[in-house]
């Protein structure tokens, strides 16, 4: 497939029989898409991109163009992911990239003198131009886009013109400028090569006339000279005077490019190479790359120098300084690649455009730093320094580097496992969700993944995973003979990191690795005190961070710390975790569980973020704690419990909760708010046992009273969902009366269960006013009862006919739930603007919402909702002539609406009848969790190209 943005945006099959998408909207999702060159953009993104500032219906708008394209460009070219949508642009020809490609080659010929081959490459480049850029498509982004198209097409002219000077056509090279230089008149370097043309065939007096008129010109339109050396250039014009042409010398090669060749291509860092380009282009001479052992910081640095001295034609020096044994020895390290004397490095770097990478330069840091300073104070010299730790200079900018991508079935971490590993094609998909959960449990650091993909060899995927802490650190890649020593294992990698660290940073790494994930600056400091080191535990972080050994975070405004796994688990081999540690780690977490349950009320989220950020440490924390105290760690569980419910956590709740229950241990209160939770989660689990929620809610009856205001909130929630579950709706909407309603929160569960419990019934204005209420009394700071009013209000306007307003609410309750509520809040909006796009005969759209709603692994917990989905998902697919999956649908439809009953609305009923109805299915059948994973998968893969 080729994709044309050098002029008119367009598609087909090849460049010649190409055809525009249908309206503006599309081209300029498909223009910008492309132009992210594989990276994912958010619909915000893309809304700006195409309209600056976007209308109301401007979400729908770039959804309804995404379906479109899909459809014409055909399956897996588009992806979506929770956040956006990617181009899979390594499957397509796109004429800017294959223009950007030429114009490369014509540059590295004229280094090497190779002037036919240069100009043919110049001339391939210009060919993909077919008109304006990105035309009629007129957003700033757009804008910014198409002058840096003009760009690249100003710097194939500029090879062209050398080519030719090469090989000795100067009038034509003066044709092509003329040419150029009348599109972009105030384009400096082209009119500087036009003189230069003119007075080498000796027209002097043509050649001062072009530089009168350059010299006029950005006089009069930018209030400026030309610059220094287009005057010199006008002054050996002058010199040369009439009837004496100007010499003018072909390009000379680069005076030395003393680079590794790297055995193998760079996958996933071309945004770290954007930024580090546009840091020397900005006028920064010194950038250090920052990270631990085996990130990927040489790998990276020598193809960025070699792109920098490809595209600006100047030297490129690569030291390596793992030779040097001590800071002084940093010099001779240069002075040895160049086959000069320290002494002389200066003179001879003189005059001499340079980008050197200093490489490995965390063990003599203080001989780099010297060095650099000395280096980046030479005129046209810039530095690029690799460490694990930056020099701490004031001229230096310091980019910390991380592992590559790991989010998506095309992530780079996952192209870079399958890529070493010789994975290709039909084993890919096979193999895709192990190789997917290898890269997320190494965070997708490059030496790790290299490794692993030689374990490949030998061990499955599963058996890796199964495994993983030995695996990793028992591999060994001594078949790969270009790798160093220090990046033939992980522990090798790790070892040559700890070189550097003191005791008190020893000590204080072995303590910190006992944490899990992410972690904050109190739980760091709770486990450094505890590891008996004698120095304040803010200097031992600070250190581990200064080494590359943690990382430090931002993370929603907050700042926390993590230890990238491969460095965690190497750093834990040498022996299980202390019971000492294990103490204090889960004495922290579950006291700080505690305190964060406390703000339930007052700070909107706080608690369910704590749960979600904290999930890694806290079920570490109650696994530690259980084994020698649990009774003591009962005490724990309910609040525990109750956020894994809010997060949808479905699984953790069942099994603690009925380990919990099963011991017997535990104040009678306790056991009654874990069964509580435990029931609220039950009551919306796909396969619902009624008479196990009976059971369960008679334990806790006669303790009910005894409960607080909000544990008897929640006890009244769990007790309506179960007698909505039974199907008496009446007794539910009595028992709703029970709710306590002194407490804002109390109030709003009151009117939003009674709301739910009068659409059921089909009584729809004490529906909507019910709804209302909640404004009454909703919680200023609390998001999550925004959403859900929002979420309520959207729905009953769908189902009464007002689609515009049902589009307001939703979209409002969208961009709350995306970025401030529990996934399930999500999970319900995401559910309603599917329908919504269903009732406006968008069916594609509605399945691509329903497709995006549930992840592989199942995580959902209300048999409303695999209603919905199956419904929406079954009429979507009817809507489109796929009759055949739509009755495996319906199946499923109909058997959990029956799992579902009384929680399910009267619209809901309806639409089930009709789908059931329209294909001509009306006996439900068991669905098993299996099969249940493949419905959803089935969603997924019908989602993909669907006429919108």
């Amino acid at each position: 497939m080729f994709i044309r943005l050098l002029g008119e945006v367009s598609f087909g099959e090849d460049s010649t029989a190409l055809m525009a998408p249908p309206g503006m909207i599309p081209s300029a999702v498909l223009a910008h898409l492309a132009l992210a060159r594989g990276r994912v953009l958010t619909p915000e993104i893309l809304t700006e991109a195409v309209w600056d500032i976007g209308p109301n219906s401007s979400r729908n708008s770039i959804q309804v163009a995404i379906t479109r394209l899909r459809r014409l460009l055909g399956a897996g070219i588009i992806e979506a992911s929770r956040v956006g949508y990617r181009l899979r642009t390594d499957l397509l020809r796109i004429d800017w990239f294959e223009a950007e490609h030429h114009l490369d080659a014509s540059r590295q010929d004229l280094q090497t003198g190779r002037y036919a081959d240069a100009l043919s490459s110049a001339q391939a480049a210009e060919d993909l131009y077919a008109g304006t850029p990105l035309a009629k498509l007129s957003s700033a982004a757009a804008e910014t886009s198409r002058q840096a198209a003009n760009e690249l097409r100003a710097a194939v002219a500029i090879c062209t013109v050398r080519a030719l000077q090469g090989l000795d056509r100067m009038d034509e090279s003066t044709v092509v400028l003329r040419g150029e230089v009348a599109k972009d008149p105030l384009n400096e370097p082209l009119q500087a090569l036009l003189i230069q043309s003119l007075a080498a065939v000796g027209r002097q007096a043509d050649a001062v006339a072009a530089y009168d008129s350059l010299r006029r010109r950005l006089r009069d339109e930018l209030g400026i000279s030309p610059s220094a050396a287009t005057q010199d250039l006008f002054k050996l014009v002058l010199a040369g005077g009439p009837g004496r042409p100007l010499q003018v010398h072909p390009p000379r090669p680069v005076r030395t490019l003393v680079l590794p060749r790297p055995g193998s291509s760079l996958i996933g860092r071309e945004e770290d190479i954007h930024v580090v380009r546009k840091l020397f282009d900005d006028g920064h001479h010194l950038v250090t790359l920052v990270g631990p052992g085996g990130i990927g910081k040489t790998r990276l640095a020598i193809e960025i120098a070699r792109q920098i001295s490809v595209d600006q034609e100047r030297s490129a020096i690569f030291v390596d300084l793992t030779t040097a044994d001590k800071d002084g020895d940093v010099p001779h390290c240069l002075a040895s690649v160049l086959e000069c004397e320290a002494a002389d490095l200066g003179g001879l770097l003189q005059n001499s455009p340079t980008l050197i990478v200093l490489d490995n330069a965390e063990h003599v840091i203080h001989g780099t730093a010297q060095m650099a300073q000395q280096l980046v104070a030479i005129e046209g010299i810039d530095v690029m320094v690799t460490s694990q730790r930056p020099l701490h200079l004031h001229s230096e900018f310091v980019l910390d580097i991380d592992g590559l991508a790991v989010e998506g079935t095309t992530s780079p971490a996952m192209r870079l496992l399958a890529d070493r590993a010789g994975i290709r094609g039909s084993d890919m998909v096979e193999l895709r969700r192990d190789l997917d959960s290898l890269v997320r449990k190494v965070d997708g650091v490059p030496l790790a993944l290299e490794l692993l993909s030689s374990a490949l060899r030998w061990q499955t995927a599963h058996q890796i995973l199964a495994e993983l802490p030995a695996t990793l650190n028992a591999i060994e890649d001594a078949s790969a003979r270009d790798h160093v020593d220090r990046h033939s294992s992980i522990s090798a990698a790790v070892q040559w990191s700890m070189a550097n660290a003191g005791t008190a940073a020893r000590l204080g790494l072995e303590a910190l690795c006992v944490l899990r994930g992410s972690f904050s600056e109190a739980a760091a400091t709770a486990l450094i005190e505890a590891s008996g080191v004698e120095v304040t535990p803010r200097i031992v972080l600070a250190h581990l961070i200064d080494l590359s050994l943690v990382k430090r975070l931002n993370q929603s405004g907050e700042v926390r710390f993590r230890i990238l796994e491969p460095i965690r688990l190497s750093s834990q081999s040498a022996g299980r975790t202390s019971p000492e540690m294990m103490a204090v780690h889960g004495s922290f977490y579950l006291n700080a569980l505690a305190r964060a349950h406390e703000q339930f009320f007052t700070a909107s989220g706080a608690f369910e973020q704590f749960v979600r950020v904290e999930e890694q440490n806290l079920k570490q924390a109650v696994s530690w704690a259980w084994a020698p105290a649990p009774e003591w760690t009962i005490g724990f569980l309910p609040p525990l419990l109750f956020g894994w419910y809010r997060n949808g956590r479905r699984e953790e709740v069942k099994e603690w909760s009925d380990r919990a229950i099963s011991s017997k241990l535990g104040t009678p209160l306790e056991r009654s708010m874990i069964i509580i939770v435990l029931l609220l989660g039950l009551g919306e689990a796909p396969d619902v046992d009624l008479e196990r929620l009976r059971s369960l809610s008679m334990q806790v009856a006669p303790l009910a009273q005894s409960l607080d205001n909000e544990w008897y909130r929640r006890w009244i929630l769990a007790e309506v969902t179960r007698i909505r579950l039974e199907g008496d709706l009446l007794q539910a909407l009595a028992l709703t009366e029970q709710f306590p309603r002194s407490t804002a929160l109390g109030r709003i569960t009151y009117n939003h269960e009674r709301g739910s419990i009068f659409a059921c019934l089909g009584r729809w204005q004490e529906a909507r006013d019910s709804i209302y209420a909640v404004l009454e009394d909703e919680l200023e700071h609390h998001s999550e009862s925004q959403v859900c009013r929002l979420n309520s209000l959207g729905y009953l306007s769908l189902v009464q006919g007002d689609f515009d307003e049902a589009g307001l609410h939703l979209g409002q309750a969208l961009s709350l739930a995306r970025h401030e509520t529990t996934p399930f809040s999500l999970i319900q909006v995401q559910s309603n603007l599917a329908w919504l796009s269903l009732q406006t005969a968008r069916p594609g759209e509605a399945l691509e919402r329903i497709a995006a709603t549930f992840s592989e692994s199942l995580d959902v917990r209300n048999p409303v909702l695999l209603v919905e989905a199956f419904t929406i998902a079954g009429l979507a697919l009817l809507g489109v002539g796929k009759t055949g999956l739509a009755q495996t649908l319906a199946r499923a439809a109909q058997y959990y609406s029956l799992k579902a009953r009384g929680t399910a609305d009267v619209f809901l009923n309806d639409a089930i009848a009709q789908l059931t109805d329209a294909v001509n299915i009306h006996d439900a059948e068991p669905v098993e969790p299996r099969s249940l994973l493949d419905l959803v998968l089935l969603i997924r893969r019908a989602a993909e190209p669907m006429p919108g």
